[in-house]
């Protein structure tokens, strides 16, 4: 194992069953709605919410949840502590470029529904993202292991 590794094999298996099996359970309850889910679990009245407010907030997990297991995903696969730390700060990036104007377009034009819109919502809450990552690190280690 590499100095850079600090995943022994074991936990890597399980970190990429724990990352694959998330992406499924949010893809297959996304039409559920997690406020309401989270809300019962926690006490918290959703019933009153305005449709808008539910909207933002079940977007708002599953995007978090979604680059949260790809990121889990990519520490199961490479075992980096560096390449987990990238990829959290793609997250963040993500979320100031990506997901804000996706909420403003979503708040100023809620009936736009058009190919802008479209895109950034298969970015977002897919983890189209995250996924694209990947390959890039891959290539990376391969790198750093030529060079060794």
């Amino acid at each position: 194992m590499s100095k850079e590794s600090q995943i022994s094999y074991p936990w890597r298996v399980v970190w990429i069953i724990v990352g694959l099996s998330g992406l499924a359970i949010v893809y297959i309850t996304q039409k559920y709605g997690w406020v309401n889910l989270i809300g019962t679990t926690l006490g918290i009245e959703t019933e009153t919410w305005s449709k808008l407010s539910h909207f933002l907030v079940n977007r708002a997990i599953r995007f978090v949840l979604n680059d949260i297991f790809a990121i889990t995903i990519i520490a199961g696969s490479f075992g980096r502590r560096d390449f987990v730390v990238f990829a959290v700060l793609v997250q963040l990036i993500g979320l100031f470029v990506f997901f804000i104007p996706y909420v403003i377009l979503k708040i100023y034009y809620p009936t736009y529904n058009g190919p802008m819109i479209n895109f950034i919502h298969r970015l977002i809450l897919n983890p189209v993202l995250m996924i694209l990552l990947i390959p890039a690190l891959y290539i990376k280690q391969k790198r750093d292991n030529d060079e060794k």
